[in-house]
This record gives structure tokens, C-alpha cells and sequence, in this order.
């Protein structure tokens, strides 16, 4: 075996047969490996060409490969055999001073070196699907010039669901709108259409469907489910809680309470100090401390006539005995007084059929 030691051969050094060049296995730190190596290639001295270390062709695949260095980068490169003037084909470049890695011109990454003068847009090449969001000034906010699109693949649509989204100028589907002051629902069908609201004790909604009205179920389910008040089709207003199954103390309202209340409360005559939509208009009713005066008199509660709440609260309260304030509002429920009117007017029916047979007898003397 030859052994060759500062040897300088100027021309090409052919290796043949199952000849090798066996080099010294270097252990180095970083700094030295750049001063001592076991292949060492004269330093470059001008910056404008490639400068290779190593070339190899591939004749039966046509190609040729090389690795070198260029101006900054470290190169490693493959083209045709065939092109020998005209460069390489793909070349990828590591940029030693910077860190930035190519291929061919283009580069591979963004880094915190570049990203400034690479930033991406929506308008380079391979952009597709559809820009339905513009962000403009801080990237932090969001701009309403353009509308949200339901496009891209995949996307659900909104008609099918029956989704609101947001047009560029108001929330709109193929069924709801919201435009002015109204807020709607457009249902060419008779499926049912609900504004629905709910906490744990109770579910209810505005709902329209074969007939309309405020609808509830309690927070467990639909067991207790039911109509408070509804319009059916033919247009009257139905309260569903008349089913004497759904009731429990049943027992006849006296001529003691219908008579205590209707005998004693007051019809008055007024104009609203807030008129609103009244026209100052005279009006009559009941005012609702005069009811529960009347109640308080001969001991009669827990009743649905009279009812209160505190203007900072929509909790609604019966009890007559709570002291009065500004901070609350009084209201009655008519309707619930029409049986009493009933019973008053059966009372009064039975106490004229009694004087009528009365009188006849006196004129049958």
C-alpha cells in the first residue's frame, strides 16, 4: 500500500479496481473543525463563480450532480448531462450568513430575517376558494368592508339550516331578517317558529305554528308542557288552563267574596299622566290600591286579581301587605276577575227570582 504524505500532484489522481482513499477519523470542537480537516480545498478568492468541491455523473440516468459553494451559500445541485453551459436544473442554497434556505431562487421558509419582505397574499399564485374576509389597518381588528361568505369547500349552507348570518348592512337568512325595528321570521310552511328563552326553572317562547301564542314547559322537560295563552286558527284567544284536571282545593267562590268585591271597589274615571297612545282620552277601571283596600277590608288574599312588581325587577308578587314605595308598580288582572263578575251576576239572578216568586205570591192573596 502507497502511503503519499505532503504530497502536491498536479494533475488528476486516478483511484481503480476497489481502490479507496482511507482518511483520519478527526474528533474536534467547532472552531477547530474549520481549521482542521481531513479534506481540505483551496480557499476561493473571488466571490462571482461556483466553486466545486465535489462532481459525479450518473450515465445511465442522464444526470449529473455537484456540491460547492457560491458567493454566500453552500450548494448542493443536480441537472442533465446534456446541460452543459446552461446551469443546473434545481439547486438548493443554504445562506451562511443569514440562515435562509432556497430552492433554486425561491425561498423555502419564512424566518424572523424575512418575513417582513415575504409576507403572504391572497393574490400570489395558488390562491383559491373564496376571500370572504378583508383585514385592513391593525391585523388585530377586523374590518366589516366585506361581508362573511359561507363560501369554501365543505361550507354548510345557511337556506338549509335556516341560519342568520350577517349580508354587509343587517342579519338576514332565506327566513329571518332584522331590519328597522322589526325582527322576523318568514316560514312559507307550517312549521313551527319560536323566540325562545329559558333558565333552569322554566322554558317558554313566542311561537308560531297551526296557532300562536306563549308557549311552557318547566326545566325538566315537556311533561308539564303547555299553552299559556294561544290564537287558533279561527282567531280567539284561549287560555288553556281551564281543564279541571289540571286543578286541586276545588271549591265554590262564596257571595261573601264576590259581594265584598264587587259591592265596594270603586269604578273611577282618569287621563294617564304618561299618555302614551291615549290620546288624553277619559278613561275608567279600577285602581289597584282601591282593590287591595277593598281585599285588606274583609281579609281576602292570595289572590291573582292584584298584582306588583319593583321597577327593577320583572318578578311579579300578590302579597296586598306589602308596604307601598316609588320603586314599585301596582297593576290588575282583569281577566281574572271575570268570574267573579260571573258569580255576581249569578248571585244577583238568584236574588231576583226569589223577589219575583215573592211578589207573585203576595199577588196570588
Amino acid at each position: 500500500m502507497a502511503v503519499l504524505k505532503d504530497t502536491t500532484i498536479n494533475g488528476t489522481l486516478t483511484l481503480t479496481g476497489n481502490g479507496y482513499i482511507t482518511l483520519p477519523k478527526k474528533s474536534v470542537t467547532w472552531l477547530q473543525g474549520f481549521q482542521q480537516s481531513p479534506i481540505k480545498v483551496t480557499d476561493a478568492t473571488d466571490n462571482s463563480g461556483y466553486h466545486p468541491w465535489i462532481i459525479q455523473k450518473n450515465t445511465s440516468a442522464s444526470k449529473m450532480f455537484t456540491m460547492g459553494i457560491f458567493q454566500n451559500y453552500f450548494v448542493i445541485a443536480g441537472s442533465a448531462t446534456s446541460r452543459t453551459t446552461n446551469g443546473y436544473d434545481y439547486g438548493w442554497f443554504f445562506n451562511v450568513s443569514n440562515g435562509e434556505l432556497k430552492l433554486n431562487n425561491n425561498y423555502l421558509y419564512l424566518h424572523s430575517n424575512n418575513y417582513t419582505n415575504y409576507a403572504p397574499s391572497k393574490t400570489g399564485s395558488g390562491a383559491s376558494g373564496t376571500w370572504g374576509i378583508n383585514i385592513s389597518g391593525n391585523a388585530a381588528s377586523l374590518s366589516s368592508t366585506l361581508a362573511i361568505s359561507k363560501g369554501g369547500t365543505g361550507a354548510t349552507s345557511f337556506t338549509a339550516n335556516r341560519l342568520i348570518y350577517y349580508n354587509g348592512s343587517k342579519l338576514v337568512s332565506s327566513n329571518a331578517y332584522i331590519s328597522g325595528q322589526e325582527i322576523g321570521f318568514n316560514v312559507s310552511n307550517t312549521s313551527t317558529v319560536r323566540f325562545y328563552t329559558k333558565n333552569n326553572n322554566n322554558n317558554a317562547d313566542l311561537r308560531v305554528s297551526t296557532n300562536a301564542g306563549v308557549y311552557h314547559t318547566n326545566a325538566s322537560g315537556s311533561s308539564t308542557a303547555k299553552w299559556l295563552i294561544y290564537i287558533n286558527t279561527s282567531g280567539t284567544v284561549t287560555a288553556n288552563t281551564s281543564d279541571r284536571r289540571k286543578k286541586k282545593y276545588i271549591e265554590d267562590t262564596t257571595e261573601y267574596e264576590a259581594i265584598s268585591i264587587l259591592k265596594n271597589i270603586k269604578i273611577r274615571n282618569f287621563i294617564y299622566k304618561e299618555d302614551i297612545g291615549h290620546n288624553n282620552l277619559i278613561q275608567n277601571g279600577i285602581f289597584a290600591q282601591d282593590l287591595r283596600d277593598v281585599m285588606k277590608q274583609y281579609n281576602i288574599s292570595n289572590r291573582p286579581w292584584l298584582q306588583w312588581h319593583y321597577n327593577t325587577d320583572d318578578n311579579v308578587y300578590y302579597d296586598i301587605n306589602e308596604s307601598e314605595t316609588d320603586n314599585m308598580t301596582y297593576e290588575i288582572n282583569y281577566s281574572s276577575l271575570i268570574p267573579l263578575l260571573i258569580k255576581g251576576w249569578q248571585i244577583n239572578e238568584n236574588k231576583i227570582s226569589q223577589l219575583k216568586d215573592k211578589i207573585k205570591e203576595l199577588e196570588e192573596i
